[in-house]
């Protein structure tokens, strides 16, 4: 079995990378009759994205800072109730009637 042409390869690679990129909502186009502005969107849609992107990565550095902390401030809650049970367990926190 001879292989295919060269070109076929590329043709067959292309639909199946263009099909792949038109479910994800991209906009295919002839590089000779390019129009940045067609689909629902045009660039904009990229901007959006990338905003919308930025605002995200943002949050999330927010939320993982936020995690930090929290472990942090359990770690001290619980060396504080350690340190409250120990304390209570010696007798130390009983409260003597004069």
């Amino acid at each position: 079995m001879t292989p295919p042409p060269t070109d076929k390869i590329e043709a067959e690679t292309r639909l199946e990378i263009d099909a792949k990129l038109e479910s994800a909502s991209w906009v295919i186009q002839d590089k000779k009759a390019m129009n940045l502005y067609s689909g629902d969107q045009g660039v904009h849609g990229v901007v959006v994205r990338d905003t919308i992107i930025e605002i995200v990565e943002e949050k999330l550095n927010l939320i993982s800072k936020l995690e930090t902390e929290v472990e942090k401030q359990f770690g001290k809650a619980e060396k504080n109730k350690q340190s409250i049970l120990a304390s209570a367990f010696s007798g130390n926190l009983l409260e003597l009637n004069p």
